[in-house]
């Protein structure tokens, strides 16, 4: 004889209470990423790193000014960036990638993105994107694909990353050259950017 008997329990029900909760969590989660059609306004943080014969290098240009909108599906953004804002923390190394970019005729170079499909984007399921865009640089303009990841948007803001890697050459610049031709540049070089956006 038990003393106490079992409670029952109606795991269907459970189950099925289980699910739903779960389908709402992900149908919240993916009205938070995919953001409203608009016009956001922000700004980014651009890291660079490339390498050269003697050290590696890097430099951080900070707030700058971008504009994304969205529309049925599509992404446009344009974002511009003083060349003069891009430093290396070596005046002499500074001094030869502002003459690489022609600062003087061409102070500022352009990233554009034209109706690129957001899905493509932001594919989900954690796997990065791919947003195709035009880097505008010393009035040379040269197509590239960034990758895109970290998509979060709510109903008024939102954010998300983007890397690529530059060829300098391809860009049709000429990597610098310092020291009296002791310090050579590599070709190479890592751009990231985090955007934080509002409208």
């Amino acid at each position: 004889m038990k003393l106490f008997p079992e409670r029952s329990v109606k795991r269907p029900r459970l189950v099925k209470l289980f699910i739903a909760a779960s389908l709402l969590l992900s149908a919240a989660a993916a009205q938070e990423i995919r953001p409203a059609d608009g016009v956001y306004r922000g700004t980014s943080s651009v890291k660079f790193a490339g390498n050269s014969n003697l050290h590696p290098f890097g430099g951080t240009i900070e707030k700058v000014p971008l504009m994304v909108s969205f529309k049925d599906g599509k992404m446009n953004a344009k974002i511009g960036v003083t060349v003069t804002d891009m430093t290396t923390e070596k005046r002499l190394r500074d001094r030869a990638m502002w003459k690489m970019f022609s600062s003087n005729r061409f102070p500022v170079f352009q990233v554009t993105v034209s109706d690129a499909p957001y899905a493509a984007a932001y594919p989900g399921n954690g796997q990065p994107g791919k947003l195709p865009l035009t880097i505008t640089i010393a009035g040379k303009s040269s197509q590239t694909v960034a990758e895109t990841s970290n998509f979060k948007f709510g109903k008024n803001s939102g954010s998300f990353r983007m890397q690529m890697s530059l060829s300098l050459k391809k860009l049709g610049l000429t990597a610098p050259v310092a020291m009296a031709g002791a310090l050579r540049v590599d070709d190479q070089v890592e751009v990231s950017c985090e955007v934080i956006l509002s409208n």
